[in-house]
């Protein structure tokens, strides 16, 4: 009987471990998000969001730079951050992303829908762009 506990609390102990490991992978992920072109707000382009859930961190990066959030808030329904003058949002169900910038006198705000890229390890990465070394992220001002 004591055999049998130790096979099943090794077997209980290997199955956590899996979960785990499942879990870690999953936990970050990279979106190619197309914003739309509003009224005086601007062009329509593409942006990347890298986040980090196991560090609650995400990284967007467009054609003007790279900008960090951290302590996002993140659950099964949504992920959302603020930084500085900026903060966004992406609804994980429609995948619809809100990105609002905090000017003098004026709040933009840019909305878009995204899909999931490849991340680091998997297949090339689909539309959207890459941060490089002479682009590090910064942290909206």
């Amino acid at each position: 009987m004591t055999r049998l506990r130790h096979i099943s609390f090794a077997a209980l102990l290997c199955g956590l471990a899996v979960v785990g490991t499942a879990r870690a992978v999953a936990a970050s992920e990279r979106f190619a998000c197309g914003l739309v072109a509003a009224a005086g707000q601007g062009d329509a382009e593409t942006i990347t969001v890298s986040l980090d859930e196991a560090a609650r961190t995400a990284t967007l990066t467009t054609a003007a730079g790279a900008y960090a959030f951290r302590n996002l808030a993140v659950s099964s329904v949504a992920v959302s951050g603020s930084a500085g003058a900026m903060s966004f949002g992406i609804d994980r169900s429609t995948l619809r992303l809100v990105w609002q910038r905090y000017d003098d006198n004026k709040t933009v705000i840019r909305y878009g829908e995204c899909r999931r890229a490849a991340t680091a390890g998997g297949a090339a990465e689909r539309g959207g762009s890459a941060m490089s070394e002479a682009n590090p992220a910064r942290s909206p001002q």
